[in-house]
């Protein structure tokens, strides 16, 4: 893990108690908006990887970020070159080994989305939005 990655797990590590919000990807929610609230209950560093763990399991990593910014209880990281979000759909029984990826890759001055999102990737301007978000 490098020292960049190594200050952003402190600095959120530190903040822990109180990272809760909405989630957006580059710009985008992928629920109601503010329709569900996320707590981030630890962070952990991997390589070129920040690896974030919600309340319900779900997991955020994060490749090469860049620009955290923490305030207020709000959290965002300007820019990255991935982004992948794991979670089990909330209205689904929760069963091990089973959970949903979206894989969002920036290429240049667009973002590719690896997964079927009903054509979100056409929406996603990645110098407009914060690569991640938790607001």
């Amino acid at each position: 893990m490098n020292e960049d990655i190594e200050r952003m797990v402190q600095a959120i590590n530190r903040e822990i108690p109180q990272l809760k919000g909405a989630l957006r990807l580059w710009g985008q929610t992928f629920t109601r908006p503010y329709g569900n609230l996320y707590a981030v209950v630890e962070c952990i560093g991997v390589g070129d990887q920040l690896i974030l763990t919600f309340d319900e399991g779900e997991e955020l990593s994060i490749w090469q970020p860049k620009d955290l910014q923490s305030a207020n209880k709000a959290l965002a990281i300007r820019q990255a070159q991935k982004v992948r979000w794991e979670w089990v759909q909330s209205d689904w029984p929760k069963v091990p080994g089973v959970t949903h990826v979206l894989d969002l890759y920036r290429r240049g001055n667009r973002i590719e989305v690896m997964v079927d999102t009903g054509g979100i990737a056409a929406k996603l301007n990645p110098l407009a939005y914060p690569a991640f978000e938790l607001q």
